[in-house]
């Protein structure tokens, strides 16, 4: 089976519609356009997209997958689920007035960049609009790292992270739409671009 054949219709439009909403969602947070008190209505929203990536996950690793697959899997389980549990309990502990750290964050984010770094060659194979996207995620999430390691002030990082998480998830959107549109209508709608490689 090749990794684009699905038992199912194809998950990966959901995926990428969750993963906008995580994008657009915490874009809104960092560039200071909503305070951080909606943080537990964002959490609700990380949770929401952590169900669309998470069955898209699923799926893709069932359907050999491995690069897509284990991306939806660590990004619907570190950026959305465990994003959402942050919120929620960063909140929770301001207004309460209780002491706290988030200071084992910097090197939670590292680890995710390097990883995201390490698998975004793969991409290369696949569409060039996905791997641009991929591109923009390797500087939001460095951009996080690094701020939260206070290698690089917040009033670079946040900013930085934030527009390239909205550019990530207007990739999301387009990629998502181009999906579903050029399967139904058996043509090119949208153009996805052609692998950068191509691997036989």
């Amino acid at each position: 089976m090749s990794q684009h054949e699905h038992n199912f219709a194809n998950p990966t439009p959901a995926g990428l519609i969750g993963l906008s909403v995580a994008c657009f969602t915490l874009f809104a947070l960092l560039t200071g356009r909503v305070p951080h008190e909606v943080l537990p209505i964002l959490a609700t929203w990380q949770f929401g997209a952590f169900v669309a990536q998470i069955i898209t996950a699923v799926i893709e690793l069932r359907d050999k997958n491995i690069a897509g697959g284990n991306v939806f899997t660590y990004f619907a389980s570190f950026f959305c689920f465990t994003g959402g549990l942050e919120s929620l309990t960063k909140y929770y502990l301001s207004t309460n007035g209780l002491p706290f750290s988030a200071a084992v964050d910097g090197y939670a984010w590292l680890v995710l960049a390097i990883a995201t770094t390490l698998l975004t060659p793969a991409f290369l194979a696949g569409s060039s609009v996905l791997f641009a996207g991929l591109i923009t995620a390797d500087i939001a999430i460095w951009a996080v790292a690094l701020m939260d390691l206070k290698v690089i002030a917040p009033t670079i990082g946040a900013p930085t992270a934030g527009w390239f998480l909205l550019f990530l998830g207007i990739i999301g959107l387009y990629l998502a739409g181009g999906t579903v549109l050029n399967t139904v209508f058996k043509k090119t709608i949208l153009p996805l671009g052609k692998p950068i490689i191509k691997v036989d």
